[in-house]
């Protein structure tokens, strides 16, 4: 979608499924450090909410130790951190699904947003929410924008494209 836009950048997705905060870290060297970028836009954590007993101060301190080695690593690099996307319950089919969506609720990631603003605030990074075209008006993720509740589909991908953009120009 970025080439299609016409933006020539070099942009690496180290995106993997089902990854938590603490195997991000376990391969960071590989993921991240190794390309040596200037810039780093990060979204981990997520997963880690399909855990009830995970709480905010988890999370951030997960996140932090993240953000502590990339930073030793990488002098003066330009973090930007993304809020988590919201989720949609009633069109979740699968079983799986369902029991993540128990634990990863919309309240819950408002919460954990809130916390990650403010460790991106301690680290002098920035921290972008994407998620307005995304939502319903029970500020859920719209139905058409997922393929199961969870994720985002194609059609959610290009409702927040025109923001990552300028994220990615600016």
């Amino acid at each position: 979608m970025v080439a299609e836009a016409g933006l020539d950048i070099n942009l690496h997705n180290r995106g993997v499924a089902g990854f938590v905060a603490d195997e991000l870290l376990s391969c960071l060297d590989e993921c991240v450090l190794a390309l040596r970028p200037s810039r780093l836009i990060i979204n981990i954590g997520t997963n880690d909410l399909n855990d009830p007993a995970t709480t905010n101060d988890v999370l951030v301190a997960r996140y932090d130790r993240i953000l502590v080695a990339v930073e030793r690593a990488l002098p003066g690099i330009d973090v930007t951190m993304l809020a988590y996307y919201p989720v949609n319950p009633d069109v979740a089919v699968d079983e799986g699904i369902r029991q993540c969506l128990a634990a990863r609720t919309n309240e819950r990631l408002c919460s954990a947003n809130g916390a990650v603003r403010a460790l991106a605030a301690r680290h002098g990074a920035r921290f972008v929410d994407l998620n307005a075209p995304l939502l319903d008006d029970r500020g859920r993720l719209r139905a058409e924008y997922t393929m199961e509740g969870m994720h985002l589909n194609e059609a959610g991908y290009r409702a927040i494209l025109p923001a990552f953009l300028d994220l990615l120009r600016g």
